[in-house]
């Protein structure tokens, strides 16, 4: 009796070629599944090229957000025509204007020294040093290991009172010197408790040590308008500028003007267009169809991809009104045939951020109720990435298709087992019965020839 096992080969005694059967049979089963893995590529494939998309607009949205509000799209520098006088810098909330300055007066810190002395290494007499400034005081010990000039320099920058304290020399003599570590007239010290570095700020004049310079405030007038200020940085008296007073100009009175900054403006307008650029390029190269060499791109014929590009260039063509600059040509810029924007004329360019840079910040991010063309493109692309975004909602899309493509693959490799084993089993079964009657036949065959034979 021929043998019943599973048969992988050519049939025992049939010849039949069971392997080659079942394999042609599970590549026509097989094919659905073969099907679900082309379509789970092409997902995947499409998922990248969105995924790209989402990014490069992300960018073009951070670009935009730099030109969407009029109250941050530029910067402002500050200049002072006489710059003896003072400095200026400038903060997000400086604005245009120009400003008359006088200085009077600068604000500086307390200094008083001691009798002068031979060497640094001098000594004076121990006991505990109180500074006091305004209601805060702080001790200081002073004994036989700390009382040379050095000595006491030392203890009383470790104590942080508040004072620095150090050792000069003028050539010939030695002098302990303390300045207060601020400036203005409400931080003048008084220093007690030994009798040598006693300074008393009311009756300075019978101190044993003397002043060199007294505690005192700014004086300015700005506009006319007079100020008062602890310290010669002054950022509370011209918005959105800090002074950095220097000197004095009593009766002459200089400048200080706070402009635009038009390179900061231009550095912006350019990011913006390369991160718009790249987003239209994007698009145009992953929707395309090159119809010489049959080749599409990963998102031909998507059109939710072709609907932003389209959505896009419409903002950067449309005619703006917030200000006198209603165009992109109006500042020598252009849209070319595929969508993409460039400098068309740079002296153009440069003339409209010089001379007019508010109204290039205007047709960028409107003014008052009226947008402009980075505060639409702002919103748009805002929409696209939102939860319910159009961009979201693709990708999403997706996303979805690739699960149940995932999942019907699964369950149809599963499947496929049972039919091989189906398929084997039956291949198997009729092998056997084929070997079967060929041995009858062989047996009927020779007993036949041998009756013949008598």
């Amino acid at each position: 009796m021929a043998s019943t096992g599973t048969i992988t080969s050519t049939g025992l005694g049939s010849g039949l070629d069971v392997e080659s059967l079942v394999t042609k049979l599970m590549s026509v089963e097989k094919a659905p599944i073969t099907l679900l893995q082309t379509q789970e590529s092409s997902y995947q494939t499409k998922l990248t090229a969105w995924g790209s998309i989402k990014s490069a607009l992300s960018s073009l949205e951070d670009s935009a957000d730099a030109l969407r509000t009029y109250s941050s799209v530029l910067s402002y520098s500050a200049t002072v025509a006489n710059s003896s006088v003072a400095s200026a810098s400038t903060d997000s909330t400086a604005t245009s204007g120009s400003y008359s300055l006088e200085v009077t007066q600068l604000a500086r810190a307390q200094k008083i020294e001691s009798a002068a002395h031979t060497s640094s290494s001098d000594t004076i007499a121990t006991g505990t040093l109180t500074i006091t400034s305004g209601s805060s005081s702080v001790n200081v010990t002073i004994d036989s290991t700390n009382n040379t000039l050095a000595g006491v320099a030392k203890a009383i920058n470790a104590a942080n009172g508040g004072v620095t304290a150090s050792v000069a020399n003028d050539g010939s003599n030695y002098y302990l010197v303390f300045t207060g570590n601020s400036t203005g007239s409400s931080n003048t010290f008084s220093t007690s408790g030994i009798s040598e570095l006693t300074y008393d700020s009311t009756n300075s004049s019978s101190s044993p040590m003397s002043t060199i310079y007294s505690a005192q405030d700014a004086k300015l007038s700005v506009d006319g308008i007079a100020y008062t200020r602890s310290s010669n940085t002054v950022s509370d008296v011209i918005s959105g500028v800090t002074l950095s007073l220097s000197g004095l100009n009593s009766g002459n009175a200089t400048t200080v003007n706070v402009t635009p900054s038009a390179s900061d403006l231009g550095t912006k307008i350019n990011t913006f267009m390369t991160d718009y650029n790249a987003v239209i390029n994007l698009i145009a190269t992953d929707t395309a169809y090159d119809s010489t060499n049959k080749t599409a791109g990963d998102l031909n014929g998507d059109t939710t991809a072709s609907s932003i590009k389209s959505q896009l260039r419409s903002i950067v063509s449309d005619t703006f009104s917030a200000g006198s600059l209603t165009r992109l040509s109006s500042i020598g810029m252009k849209i070319a045939v595929d969508g993409t924007l460039s400098i068309s004329n740079q002296s153009t360019f440069n003339s409209a951020l010089s001379t007019t840079p508010t109204e290039v910040a205007k047709l960028f991010s409107g003014y008052g109720t009226t947008n402009g063309i980075a505060d639409n493109i702002y919103s748009k692309i805002s929409g696209y990435l939102g939860v319910t975004g159009t961009v979201t909602d693709r990708i999403s899309a997706i996303n979805t298709s690739i699960t149940n493509a995932a999942s019907k693959i699964t369950t149809l490799n599963a499947r496929m087992s049972i039919i091989e084993a189906t398929y084997r089993s039956k291949f198997t079964a009729l092998d056997t019965l084929i070997s079967s009657l060929n041995s009858t036949s062989s047996y009927l065959t020779t007993a036949l020839n041998s009756l013949n034979s008598k």
